[in-house]
């Protein structure tokens, strides 16, 4: 355990937290290793401590004194925040010692059962910052990770977690950001909203199981007939919305096609079960202009295509003009 220890805080956190806690023999075992660790309950309070913890300390860690007292999240310069109980497997935190000396640990905090309890297992060692380069280092560590982690969260954000497409917020930000470029560059960009036909039906007729796989395949044959350059993005249950930057309305109209042509010849197979799927769609080129783009008025302009796809029949591209469109202004293929 102490290699575990030295060499990871996490591993050694997630460790402490995945295993059945007895005060006896783990108090006999925590006493061993040079880590700090504190065992606290929901409301902070500490269960239990080890002697490097008291040590730290400077004190005796009796139970039931809160550890919101000598652990701190430090912000600004010189300002303490108690301690937020929640997991963090890489975090700085003050420890205040007996003196009400300052002392800078590198803490994992794991969420784990204590006797029939949610709490929180506290692994941390002391931090020396003897030169300012040492300091620099750290910090320099540290924003490389919190950088790497808000990229992750972006990402999270950004994408629909079952088809892997962007999600609602993803493909709205890529709208207004390549409209603003088409603008700009003096090009076209048109957008297509796509619907699977009667998905209802079957979710209801094979399950959400089956349902969730025809949303996968349908986005794989999307991406796999657009460019990396445009954008697939998932804006609601079985509607998804395809931005193409760079494109005429014929283009975006024959690329459609192609897309609906591909997934109603290969039927989505699933164990002994074949289920038919069609989609229809609605394809827009989009106005420009001086004004910022309204991401729900050309929503509303492409919606109207695609129900006019959905009232021919489905498996159908419908286009809209560039202004909202008239009756005679829409172009169908069966």
């Amino acid at each position: 355990m102490n290699s575990v220890a030295h060499s990871n805080l996490t591993t050694f956190s997630e460790m402490i937290a995945t295993t059945e806690l007895q005060r006896s023999p783990l108090t006999t075992i925590l006493d061993a290793v040079p880590e700090l660790f504190f065992l606290l309950d929901s409301d902070g309070q500490i269960i239990m401590a080890n002697k490097a913890a008291a040590n730290c300390y400077g004190g005796e860690l009796t139970q039931h004194r809160s550890a919101r007292r000598l652990l701190f999240h430090q912000y600004g310069e010189g300002k303490l925040l108690p301690l937020e109980l929640r997991p963090a497997p890489d975090c700085l935190l003050v420890l205040v010692d007996a003196d009400g000396n300052q002392k800078f640990v590198e803490s994992s905090i794991t969420a784990c059962q204590y006797r029939g309890r949610q709490c929180f297992a506290v692994v941390a060692r002391v931090v020396s910052f003897t030169s300012g380069n040492k300091l620099a280092r750290y910090l320099s560590r540290a924003i490389a990770r919190l950088s790497a982690n808000n990229r992750n969260l972006r990402q999270q954000v950004n994408t629909d977690l079952l088809t892997g497409a962007l999600s609602r917020r993803g493909i709205e930000q890529a709208l207004l950001r390549e409209t603003a470029v088409s603008r700009r560059k003096g090009t076209s960009v048109c957008c297509s909203l796509v619907d699977v036909d009667n998905f209802k039906q079957i979710n209801d007729r094979y399950g959400h199981a089956v349902g969730d796989l025809v949303l996968r395949r349908i986005v794989d044959t999307l991406r796999a007939s657009v460019r990396l350059s445009d954008y697939i993005g998932r804006t609601g249950g079985d509607e998804f919305l395809i931005l193409l930057p760079e494109t005429e309305i014929h283009t975006a109209c024959a690329v459609l096609r192609r897309c609906a042509e591909v997934i109603c010849s290969n039927p989505v197979r699933a164990g002994t079960q074949t289920v038919n799927v069609s989609i229809s769609a609605g394809v827009a080129e989009l106005p420009l202009g001086e004004m910022q783009p309204n991401v729900e008025a050309i929503l509303k302009l492409v919606d109207s295509s695609l129900q006019a796809s959905k009232l021919a029949g489905k498996n159908t591209v419908s286009a809209a003009s560039v202004q909202p469109p008239k009756a005679n202004s829409l172009e169908k293929s069966a």
